[in-house]
């Protein structure tokens, strides 16, 4: 394994730009083969750490294949994988094959969703990460789309990707795909046009493509640096024909050098790169399905199907309605009239807008159908009522109560699995393996219990985001009831406008309990 980083690193230093004598790459230890770029010596912020020039980048464009892939039209995705696999058959004959021998196109230890055991996909519970990962799908375009391919270009594909027989297609070729289709969603980048080599229209404007149909490709070395939500300390800059990568802060000599994927929720982290860690618990989301929030519409509140039909069409001549909306972490915010720290709302705005249409009384829907438009507010505007998040909470303890285990027992369960992780051979850095290897069953028996530790991890930190949205909608509908009262008093026992000495205090809308959670980590 070694000698595979220093063969690419040599290979880079030679066809590279530029490669900073202050960093290197090496493996991480324990880390079941991943590397990671570190500093030798302190660099400054701004400092070049390496360059790479386009012509570098593994992609169509480079590619021996670009004529093909213009010729069948193909995405991006596709485009990426057609050349990396026949890269990948080229072997020694390919320009980057040191590059895609530190690449995890054929690892074990390499463990994105995509090829988990049907066991351990099951430890992730009602997730829904589940229904992303879209392997039958991608299996579906490699028959309608690749495979045709493969099958009319003989004389430009290396032999290998030649669908001999529907067994070689199962065996080989699937596997082969679904590999590099991983490595892609791991490694690659969305490659910025050139705007040097852009060229104007009539009246001197540039077209501006949408990122969707940007080419993929995978940067030799800058996807060596691994990410940190919190660490990230160097970034990719697109400078002409170059693309450098420089720090972004002072780097101490030691230091790992990291990149960052950016506001990733732990269970995406996992589908594309295939693993997670805590420091992007922050991110975590839960999908509230948009069919559940209806359903308590009806049971709970007593919205009738046909009142639910016409209030969705209302609200779909309004805004788009998605099939489910993301719940977030929330965190405290100052608000300025009332001296107070109030909760940042963890549901969507789109989401209170529709269920607020939902639970309208009849004449004042009516009314709404009348003026054309749908009301818009903060949830602590009079506009609001405590109703939207009553419903809310009931959602979020419905949808959390689907998983079958609760934060306690899957805290419990990490907590041991991570305690047999330690036992195993290769588990601790105190632990000799030999030949400097695990075994094949030990090495088994670890891929499987790091499974089911990110899969604790993933729906671990969904149940969070419920358990706090549901405890925040239950506490700020009773402030939002509460601070009615307490103005209905006002008004009451003081007509006229109070001075000073009349102000009633106004209830915290930050609880105990709500202090409580932010105060825990995601």
């Amino acid at each position: 394994m070694e000698g595979k980083t220093e063969s690419f690193e040599e290979w880079f230093r030679k066809e590279s730009d530029f490669y900073c004598d202050k960093i290197c790459l090496r493996e991480i230890p324990n880390k079941n083969g991943y590397r990671g770029v570190f500093a030798t010596e302190d660099i400054a912020d701004d400092e070049v750490l390496f360059t790479v020039n386009r012509s570098l980048v593994l992609s169509a464009e480079n590619s021996h294949l670009s004529k093909l892939v213009t010729v069948e039209k193909l995405d991006p995705w596709l485009s990426l994988i057609l050349v990396v696999m026949d890269e990948w058959c080229r072997a020694t004959e390919s320009l980057w094959s040191s590059y895609l021998d530190v690449l995890p196109i054929d690892s074990p230890n390499f463990q994105p969703l995509m090829f988990w055991p049907k066991e351990s996909l099951e430890e992730l519970q009602t997730s829904p990460v589940v229904n992303r990962i879209g392997k039958e799908e991608a299996e579906e375009i490699f028959r309608l789309v690749l495979l045709p391919v493969f099958e009319k270009s003989k004389d430009v594909l290396h032999p290998k990707l030649f669908p001999k027989s529907e067994l070689y297609v199962e065996e080989t070729l699937l596997p082969l795909y679904h590999r590099a289709g991983s490595v892609i969603m791991a490694y690659a980048f969305d490659i910025e046009k050139d705007q040097s080599a852009l060229e104007e229209d009539e009246e001197g404007f540039i077209s501006d493509e949408d990122d969707e149909l940007l080419p993929k490709g995978l940067i030799p070395m800058a996807d060596m640096l691994n990410a940190d939500a919190d660490l990230n300390n160097a970034q990719l800059f697109y400078e002409g024909r170059i693309l450098s990568m420089k720090a972004t802060k002072l780097i101490k000599a030691g230091e790992e050098i990291f990149n960052d994927y950016g506001a990733l929720p732990r269970s995406e982290l996992l589908r594309r790169y295939g693993y997670v860690t805590s420091r992007y618990g922050k991110f975590d989301v839960a999908d509230l399905p948009l069919p559940l929030v209806v359903e308590i519409a009806k049971k709970k509140f007593g919205v009738s199907a046909d009142e639910v039909e016409k209030r969705s069409t209302f609200v779909g001549s309004q805004i788009f309605i998605e099939n489910g909306y993301d719940i977030t972490h929330f965190h405290l915010e100052f608000e300025a009239d009332s001296g107070s720290e109030i909760p940042e709302c963890p549901f969507d705005s789109d989401l209170i807008n529709f269920v607020n249409i939902l639970l309208l009384p009849n004449a004042a829907f009516k009314s709404l159908g009348q003026r054309g438009k749908s009301p818009k507010g903060d949830l602590l505007s009079k506009a609001m009522a405590p109703e939207i998040l009553d419903l809310l909470g009931f959602a979020c303890e419905e949808l959390r109560s689907k998983y079958p285990s609760t934060v306690d027992q899957d805290l419990q369960q990490l907590k041991e699995q991570k305690r047999l992780m330690e036992e195993l051979p290769g588990g601790r850095e105190d632990v000799k393996m030999t030949n400097g290897h695990q075994s094949s069953d030990s090495q088994s028996e670890f891929l499987r219990i790091s499974r089911y530790c990110q899969a604790l991890e993933v729906r671990l930190g969904e149940k969070k985001v419920l358990q706090k949205a549901e405890l925040y909608a239950r506490e700020m509908a009773s402030y939002i009831r509460k601070e009615r009262g307490r103005k209905k008093r006002t008004a009451e026992d003081h007509p006229s406008v109070p001075g000073p000495g009349l102000k009633e205090s106004r209830p915290k809308p930050v609880t105990t309990k709500l202090r409580e959670l932010l105060g825990e980590n995601p």
